[in-house]
C-alpha cells in the first residue's frame, strides 16, 4: 500500500492523474453541450451498439467452441491460424444451431436461454479461442504490407462499409425474409419452442432462421432492433466469408504471406444488387459454409483421417441445414473426394501404383463411414422435426412417396411441382439437352444473366470466366485446378437444375477463391503478365463501381434506396425524429398486429407479407401450403365451421395472388362481405370472424356465365374447383348440372345463390342479375355476384 501511495504521488503519476481528470472533465462538459443540441439518449449509437455486442458475443462463442472441437476433439492443432479460425467458426456455428434445436425441442426458448447458451460455449472454449486470437494477431504481423496490398485493403474496407450502410435499416430485409426467414424466428421466439407451420417455405431447412431466432430471444432489444439483429448476424457471417476467401486463396497458392486477397470477393459486384445482396435471408449464410467445405475437402483428399472427414461432414451438414441448394456445393465436392478416395484404394491394391501401407487402408475404410455418420448425425434435427410434424422428413417434397405426409390438400404434388418450384426457371428437355444447356451457361452465365432485378446487367463472375484459361499458365495448378473443377461442377449443377441467378451466391466464394488464386499466380509471372492483368481488373472495378447504386425493377429496395434509407436513419435524431425513426418500417403489419388480441390466429388470404404482425398466422395461398383447401366447402356456414376448426379468429385479405379455384373466390368473398366484421385497422383489410354462425343452408349452386373453362350453366358450387394456377392440361373442369339455354336462363338464375360472370357474360340476364344480386368481387376477368338477402 505504501509503495502504491508513493507511486501515486510521484511526479509523472501526478501529471497522469491531472491528465485523466482533465479528460474526464472535458467529457462531462462536452456531453452537456451535445445533450442540448442532440439529446444523448436519442443517439442512434445506442440502437446499434447492442446489436454489435450480441453479434460479437455470438461470434466469439461460436469461434471458441469450434476451436475447442477442432483442436481438442479432432486433434487438428497444426493449422495456420486463419484457416483454423475459419473452420472453427463453421464448426461452432453448426454446434450453436444444434444447441438451439435442443432448446427449441425442450421449449426453453427464453431470454435466459439465449444468454446462457453463448456464455456456456464461451466458458467451455474460451481458453482455446483466446489462444487462437493471439495466433491470428501474430500471423497478421508476420509479413509487412506492400503498397498494393494496402491499397486493396482500403478498397475492400470501403466496399464493406457500403454493404453495412446498406443493411443498417429494417428496410434492407428482403421480400422472402419478410414472410418466412424472419417470420419463423419471430414465431419460434413468441412460442418459446420449435413448432410446425402450415406453409411449405417454413418446412425446408432454415439454419439461418434458427440463428435469427436467437437474435429474437436475446434480452433488451425492441421490435425494429430484432429485424436489424438478423441483418447484423448475416453481415457477421459475410465478414467470416471474406476471411474464408483469404484462407482459401492462401491454401490454393500455398503462399501464406500474401495479404488482402479477400478483396477478390468484391470483384463479383453482384453482392451489391437486389436479390443477391444481404437481406436476412439464407443465401449468404449458405455461402459462408462453402469455403470451409472446400478447405476440408482439400485436406481429406490427401489424408482421409477421421478428423478431417469429421470437419468435412460438419461443414457439409451446416450447408444442408441452411438450404437444399447446398447440393450445388456438396455434389461436386463429394465427386472430387470420391475420385481421390478410389485412386487411393488403387494405389493400395496395386503396388505398382505405390503402396501406402496398412494404416492407409484403415483410414480409407473409415473415411466414408465418418463422413456419412457425422453428417447424418448433424442434419438429423431438421429432418426428424419434419418427420414428427409432417410425417415426411423432406416435406413438402415427395408427398406421393411419403404417404403419411400431412397436411396434404388436393393436387398437392402438382402444386409443389408447378407453383412452389417455379418451372419457368427449370431447363426443359432430356438429360443430355439439359447438360448441353448447362455447358452453354458455363460459358455465358457471367455475361448474360437469366434472373435479374436490374435489367440483366452482368454483375457476377466475369473475371472467373475470363481468367479460367490462365490455369494452364500458373505454377501451382493442381490444387487450383481441382478447386476450379469443383466450381465448374457447381455451375453445371445449377445450369441443369434451376437457373435463378440469386442461387449463384451460394457457391460464389469458391469461384472467388479460384479467381483470387489465378490473379496471384498470374501476377507472379512478372511485369509482362501484369500489363494484361491491370487493365482487366481495372475494367471490372470501374464497371462494378456502379453496382451499389443501381436501381432495382418495380418496388424492390435497390442499393441506392438502401443507402438513402440508412442516411435518413442517421439524420433522424438530428431532425428530432428519434422516437419515431423506425415507425415507417413494416408499419402496416405492425398496425395490424397491434389491433389484434394476443391469442389471435390470422388467416392471411392469398398473400405473404406478415413480418411485424407477431401473431399466429395461417396462409391459404395455393402452392405454398397444404393445410387449407376450399374444395369441400359448399356454403358460408360450412366455411365458418371450417375456419373455426382451424382456430382462425381473424382474416386479413391480402388480395395478392388470386384464388386457387372459382369456388374459393365465390365463397370466400361472400363470407367476408356478408358475415365478417371489418376492423378499424389502418394496416389493411382485416376482419374479425363473425360472433354468431351463419345460418345453415343447403349447398350453394352457382351459375357460370362466360367463365373460361366452364360451360355456361348451373353447377353445384363444389363443381367449380378446377385448379386455376396449374397448367391448362392439368385442370379438370366439371360439367354443369344444367346447361344454360335461352329458355331456362331465368329459371337457372333463380336457382343460383352466386353467379360468376366472365368477360363475355350473358347480356339477356343482365337486368335480372343486377336487380337480384350484389357484386362482391372482380378479379382475373371474373366478377362474382351473390344473391341479395
Amino acid at each position: 500500500m505504501v509503495r502504491l501511495a508513493k507511486s501515486l504521488f510521484a511526479g509523472n503519476a501526478q501529471r497522469a492523474i491531472g491528465a485523466m481528470l482533465l479528460g474526464l472533465a472535458g467529457v462531462a462538459v462536452f456531453l452537456s453541450v451535445l445533450d442540448r443540441v442532440y439529446p444523448i439518449g436519442d443517439w442512434l449509437v445506442w440502437t446499434v451498439l447492442p446489436l454489435w455486442g450480441w453479434t460479437g458475443l455470438w461470434c466469439i462463442a461460436s469461434l471458441s467452441s469450434g476451436q475447442l472441437i477442432l483442436v481438442r476433439l479432432l486433434k487438428l492443432s497444426y493449422l495456420r491460424a486463419l484457416e483454423s479460425a475459419v473452420l472453427s467458426m463453421a464448426i461452432g456455428t453448426v454446434g450453436f444451431v444444434l444447441a438451439m434445436y435442443v432448446g427449441g425441442a425442450l421449449a426453453i426458448f427464453t431470454p435466459a436461454f439465449a444468454l446462457l447458451l453463448p456464455l456456456t460455449l464461451l466458458a467451455l472454449g474460451g481458453y482455446d479461442g483466446y489462444r487462437l486470437l493471439l495466433r491470428l494477431q501474430r500471423e497478421m504481423l508476420e509479413s509487412p504490407r506492400t503498397v498494393l496490398s494496402t491499397t486493396a485493403a482500403v478498397f475492400g474496407v470501403v466496399c464493406i462499409g457500403l454493404i453495412y450502410l446498406g443493411i443498417m435499416t429494417p428496410g434492407a430485409v428482403n421480400y422472402d425474409a419478410t414472410w418466412y426467414h424472419l417470420r419463423i424466428a419471430q414465431d419460434y421466439a413468441r412460442w418459446g419452442r420449435i413448432a410446425s407451420f402450415n406453409d411449405y417455405n417454413s418446412c425446408v431447412p432454415h439454419l439461418a432462421s434458427i440463428l435469427y431466432t436467437w437474435g429474437y430471444l436475446v434480452p433488451g432489444l425492441t421490435g425494429a432492433q430484432r429485424w436489424m439483429m438478423a441483418l447484423h448476424l448475416e453481415f457477421a457471417l459475410l465478414l467470416w466469408t471474406l476471411a474464408g476467401v483469404a484462407a482459401g486463396v492462401q491454401r490454393l497458392t500455398n503462399n501464406h504471406q500474401i495479404k488482402s486477397t479477400w478483396v477478390a470477393f468484391f470483384l463479383f459486384p453482384m453482392i451489391f444488387v437486389y436479390d443477391s445482396n444481404l437481406g436476412a435471408a439464407a443465401d449468404h449464410v449458405l455461402a459462408f459454409f462453402s469455403v470451409p467445405i472446400l478447405l476440408a475437402a482439400l485436406h481429406v483428399t490427401k489424408t482421409f483421417t477421421k478428423g478431417w472427414c469429421s470437419v468435412l461432414a460438419i461443414a457439409m451438414a451446416g450447408a444442408v441445414l441452411t438450404k437444399y441448394q447446398a447440393v450445388y456445393i456438396i455434389a461436386p465436392v463429394v465427386a472430387v473426394v470420391s475420385i481421390a478416395w478410389l485412386w487411393a484404394w488403387i494405389r493400395v491394391l496395386f503396388p505398382n501404383f505405390g503402396l501406402t501401407g496398412t494404416h492407409g487402408v484403415h483410414k480409407l475404410k473409415w473415411a466414408p463411414v465418418v463422413v456419412i455418420g457425422v453428417g447424418v448425425l448433424c442434419v438429423t434435427p431438421h429432418f426428424l422435426k419434419n418427420a414428427l410434424f409432417y410425417g415426411n422428413p423432406i416435406y413438402p417434397f415427395m408427398q406421393d412417396v411419403f404417404a403419411s405426409s400431412t397436411p396434404r390438400g388436393p393436387h398437392a404434388t402438382a402444386y409443389v411441382q408447378y407453383i412452389f418450384v417455379d418451372p419457368s426457371w427449370i431447363p426443359v428437355g432430356t438429360f443430355w439437352e439439359k447438360l448441353k444447356h448447362a455447358f452453354e451457361l458455363f460459358l455465358t452465365f457471367s455475361f448474360k444473366p437469366h434472373y435479374s432485378c436490374i435489367n440483366y446487367v452482368p454483375t457476377f463472375g466475369s473475371l472467373f470466366t475470363l481468367l479460367l484459361p490462365g490455369l494452364a499458365l500458373v505454377r501451382r495448378r493442381k490444387t487450383i485446378g481441382v478447386t476450379a473443377a469443383m466450381a465448374a461442377g457447381s455451375l453445371l449443377i445449377w445450369g441443369i437444375t434451376y437457373n435463378v441467378d440469386r442461387n449463384l451466391q451460394t457457391f460464389m466464394p469458391i469461384l472467388v477463391c479460384v479467381t483470387g488464386a489465378l490473379l496471384v499466380g498470374l501476377w507472379q509471372l512478372g511485369w509482362l503478365a501484369r500489363v494484361g492483368l491491370v487493365p482487366l481488373v481495372a475494367l471490372q472495378l470501374i464497371w462494378g463501381a456502379d453496382a451499389p447504386f443501381l436501381p432495382a425493377n418495380g418496388s424492390y429496395c435497390s442499393g441506392s434506396d438502401r443507402l438513402m434509407n440508412s442516411l435518413a436513419l442517421i439524420r433522424s435524431g438530428y431532425e428530432g425524429h428519434a422516437k419515431s425513426r423506425f415507425d415507417s418500417y413494416f408499419s402496416n403489419q405492425v398496425a395490424i398486429g397491434k389491433g389484434l388480441p394476443q391469442n389471435a390466429k390470422v388467416l392471411v388470404h392469398e398473400s405473404h407479407l406478415s413480418l411485424g404482425v407477431d401473431r399466429d398466422i395461417l396462409f391459404d395461398t395455393v402452392g405454398f401450403q397444404g393445410l387449407i383447401t376450399y374444395d369441400g366447402v359448399r356454403s358460408p356456414r360450412e366455411l365458418f365451421d371450417y375456419y373455426r376448426s382451424l382456430g382462425i379468429t381473424h382474416i386479413w385479405d391480402g388480395a395478392g395472388h388470386g384464388e386457387a379455384t372459382r369456388q374459393e373466390a365465390a365463397l370466400f368473398y361472400l363470407f367476408l362481405t356478408r358475415y365478417c366484421q371489418a376492423m378499424n385497422n389502418r394496416g389493411g383489410r382485416v376482419f374479425a370472424m363473425p360472433s354468431a354462425a351463419p345460418p345453415v343452408e343447403a349447398p350453394y349452386q352457382a351459375l357460370s356465365l362466360g367463365v373460361h373453362g366452364y360451360a355456361d350453366g348451373l353447377y353445384p358450387i363444389e363443381g367449380l374447383n378446377a385448379p386455376e394456377h396449374l397448367p391448362e392440361g392439368l385442370r379438370q373442369y366439371g360439367s354443369p348440372a344444367q346447361l344454360l339455354t335461352p329458355t331456362n336462363a331465368s329459371k337457372l338464375l333463380g336457382m343460383a345463390a352466386v353467379v360468376l360472370e366472365g368477360t363475355t357474360g350473358y347480356s339477356d340476364l343482365k337486368t335480372e342479375l343486377t336487380s337480384a344480386f350484389d357484386r362482391i368481387q372482380t378479379a382475373d376477368g371474373v366478377t362474382v355476384y351473390a344473391r341479395r338477402p
